[in-house]
């Protein structure tokens, strides 16, 4: 974040060797970035609450989940559905920032 900030508003010496490539190409691995962190936050937050729980209950699920068919179905969202969509929506992007 603080490398394409520093892109989009160069100031001092290096505010003339910075290129509109550069620019776009850090605008891009920022984009590539966020979408990845969408995608992965969902079992980010599975894993830490998971993690938790066991360690502070000794059980698999604790009281985040009521029952075992949500505990599954939170994880197969989780990792499987957005790990597909990042993968789907990558070639979208990079057509989008190739035009």
């Amino acid at each position: 974040v603080f490398s394409t900030f520093k892109l989009l508003h160069p100031s001092g010496p290096d505010a003339l060797a910075v290129s509109s490539e550069q620019k776009r190409a850090s605008v891009t691995v920022a984009m590539f970035t966020a979408l990845f962190l969408f995608c992965n936050t969902p079992y980010f937050v599975n894993v830490i609450l998971t993690t938790v729980t066991y360690a502070a209950y000794g059980i698999f699920a604790g009281p985040v989940f009521s029952n075992v068919f949500m505990t599954w179905y939170f994880w197969t969202i989780s990792k499987i559905l957005f790990t597909v969509l990042n993968a789907a929506l990558n070639p979208v992007l990079y057509y989008c920032r190739m035009s």
